[in-house]
């Protein structure tokens, strides 16, 4: 993100809009237009209405500190390399790592190609070889205890 070229606020808030602080002084109210802001520090535009965004508790500055910000897109390449990276067929996607979930699928796939087995679906649970479900059930009739009459 090009901070400074691709951000952008509705109707007329570059020259409305103002950031104020005060330095502990008395008359110490110093305020600033967001134009005049954009063109010295365009990251502070965007740092701050992330923050302004997060809830006010004692977790907004550490997740404060690992928003990362450069201006012109000079990332440093040992971030970008921890960063998602556009996918080549489609600038929208982003590729990211399997979720957990897609892991377990992928190894239990592996698992039941290796072992052979076949797989017996049953929509409400997670499919089983067809082996282990026959042995379970065999198991379950010879645990459960005969019925008194």
């Amino acid at each position: 993100l090009q901070i400074s070229v691709q951000l952008k606020f509705t109707g007329d808030k570059w020259d409305q809009k103002l950031y104020r602080w005060h330095t502990g002084y008395p008359g110490g109210l110093k305020e600033i237009k967001a134009k005049v802001m954009r063109e010295k520090r365009p990251e502070y535009v965007l740092r701050n209405a992330v923050s302004r965004m997060l809830p006010k508790n004692l977790l907004r500055d550490s997740r404060l500190v690992r928003l990362r910000l450069f201006p012109d897109n000079q990332v440093p390449r040992a971030i970008l390399g921890n960063c998602a990276t556009v996918g080549a067929d489609d600038p929208h996607t982003e590729t990211r790592p399997p979720s957990r979930k897609e892991i377990e699928q992928q190894l239990y796939e592996y698992l039941l190609k290796q072992s052979g087995f076949k797989v017996d679906t049953d929509p409400n649970n997670f499919p089983m070889p067809a082996g282990l479900v026959a042995a379970g059930k065999a198991a379950d009739a010879k645990s459960k205890p005969a019925a008194k009459k």
